[in-house]
């Protein structure tokens, strides 16, 4: 699917103006970013803040597509989104170094759409986005390119995307957000262009023992109990390699994996 004539002219007329949008689509409303520390490249590599500093599991409303700026400078940064029927939502907006901003209902409906994220003066990248019921949500990464991965919230089940497993520890309600039942997060990354099987185990399986199936693009974003120490992280890919690991999550409270199907 390629983009139109015009939605590539709302793509100019955006970056010259600085906003424009197609009646009937909402942005978000205006509001602070909070500022994250960027994640290192690679597997393993971890982000520093709590968890609910990041906006990746921001996936209540369908389409919403959240930019987050981990490049080394402020960027002005166009959203297009167009499907096949030429329906095409525009948005621009400067997003600063280390916070990300939200384009909230930026589709009507589930289906698959075209994603253009273009920066002033810097990398544009392209996506081909299924919206569904179960992974509603985009994320786009600024760095030196641009990245993009659709987030699965897991509890750590989770419909469409868990194949089942055991868990201990795991507050009922959810974790309290005030920091009296603390989560760190954990991210499995599914790099590969095929659906690929993960199996999940923290504390040899005692805090953690789950299967998921992960589409493509798709990062599961699950909570994991907070222990003191180093706990032990092994993430098996099916057909695959497998990434073990120490997590001290006091220090490290978000850590995130990158698999595929070779390993």
């Amino acid at each position: 699917m390629s983009l139109s004539r015009r939605a590539l002219l709302g793509v100019s007329v955006s970056l010259l103006a600085g906003c424009g949008s197609r009646p009937g689509f909402g942005l978000s409303p205006p509001g602070p970013s909070t500022p994250r520390r960027s994640p290192t490249a690679g597997d393993g590599a971890t982000t520093i803040g709590r968890p609910d500093d990041d906006p990746e599991e921001s996936v209540q409303a369908v389409g919403a597509v959240t930019v987050a700026n981990d490049a080394d400078a402020d960027r002005y940064v166009t959203v297009v989104v167009e499907s096949e029927a030429g329906s095409a939502f525009v948005e621009s907006r400067s997003v600063r170094r280390g916070t990300a901003v939200t384009f909230d209902g930026v589709v009507p409906a589930t289906g698959t759409y075209r994603v253009v994220v273009d920066t002033a003066a810097g990398p544009r990248g392209t996506f081909d986005w299924p919206v569904t019921s179960q992974l509603p949500a985009l994320r786009a990464r600024l760095t030196d390119e641009v990245s993009f991965s659709r987030p699965a919230a897991c509890d750590p089940d989770c419909g469409g995307v868990a194949l089942g497993g055991t868990a201990t520890g795991y507050p009922a309600g959810g974790f309290d957000p005030r920091g009296r039942r603390a989560g760190s997060e954990l991210r499995v990354h599914n790099a590969d262009a095929v659906p690929t099987v993960v199996r999940v185990r923290v504390a040899d399986g005692a805090v953690l023992d789950y299967r998921y199936r992960l589409p493509p693009a798709v990062t599961l974003v699950v909570p994991v109990p907070q222990r003191a120490g180093e706990t032990a992280v092994r993430v098996d890919v099916d057909g695959g390699d497998t990434r073990r690991f120490r997590w001290a999550m006091e220090t490290n409270p978000v850590r995130r994996v990158t698999v595929d199907g070779a390993g």
